[in-house]
């Protein structure tokens, strides 16, 4: 009898533990389905023709300082990652960049092409026609973007890109009551993907920039020889896209509904 009892429980102990098993396996299938919400960025270049994107030093020391010239004035797209919700427009924002470029390295691509990149520490924001900042996008400490452009030895071509990811760094965007006011109130946020302070991995952003040049458009940006860096101040044209992640909605419910079946089989 002592056998048959022990059997028996063992019995139920198995039922339980399959059952349990099963419920983990549901909300994690589930999980797997909806563990993240994606919002894309972008604004298109020049929305405002009073001057270009942004602007840069020429180099001092081992680095070299990237700006806005001025705070333009472009329409923010933001969107819930192509999926059913309209993209929310958000006009007369401003891009304000506080970035600092270090070289680090300078090769031969291809022939007589080169290719220079710069690590990139720092910040960018941006903020609506009162001044007051509606997202920023943020480098963990010890962390950075790169700057990428071709050209010569000594020059940069009149294109280039400043990027960052999370695959390459810690790239964070933080919003503000600001921001959630201008997309019309926490709900419509979070429908695009907004929710919270701050986003979670992965994020990323890329400036694409064109005419680059010391002054006169139809010049190239020189380099100093030893350090590779501008020689003299210069500026850009430049649209922006990026993409920022929050935890989906339900992967914290999926996650209750798992511990909560486990505690009711176990209390039977």
């Amino acid at each position: 009898m002592k056998g048959a009892g022990f059997r028996m429980r063992t019995r139920g102990f198995n039922s339980r533990l399959k059952g349990f098993a099963g419920v983990l396996a549901m909300a994690a299938g589930l999980g797997c389905t909806s563990a993240a919400q994606a919002t894309f960025y972008s604004f298109a270049s020049d929305g405002n023709s009073s001057g270009f994107t942004v602007s840069g030093t020429a180099g001092s020391g081992s680095s070299f300082q990237i700006s806005t010239q001025l705070v333009n004035s472009y329409t923010l797209l933001v969107d819930d990652s192509n999926g059913p919700v309209p993209t929310a427009s958000i006009p007369n924002v401003g891009l304000v960049v506080d970035l600092v470029a270090t070289h680090a390295n300078s090769q031969v691509f291809i022939g007589s092409l080169w290719r220079h990149t710069y690590l990139v520490t720092g910040s960018f924001r941006f903020v609506d026609s009162g001044g007051n900042t509606l997202m920023t996008a943020t480098f963990d400490a010890g962390t950075t973007g790169f700057f990428t452009l071709f050209g010569g030895q000594n020059s940069w071509s009149s294109t280039g890109a400043i990027l960052g990811s999370d695959s390459l760094s810690n790239l964070r965007y933080s919003w503000t009551p600001a921001l959630i006011a201008a997309l019309g109130g926490a709900g419509a946020a979070a429908q695009l993907g907004i929710v919270g302070p701050n986003s979670v991995t992965p994020d990323d952003f890329s400036f694409d920039l064109t005419v680059l040049n010391p002054g006169t458009p139809t010049a190239g940006v020189q380099l100093n020889a030893q350090t590779k860096l501008p020689t003299t101040t210069w500026r850009a044209e430049g649209s922006f896209s990026g993409s920022s992640f929050v935890p989906a909605p339900g992967s914290a419910a999926i996650a209750g509904l798992a511990f909560a079946a486990a505690t009711r089989r176990r209390r039977r």
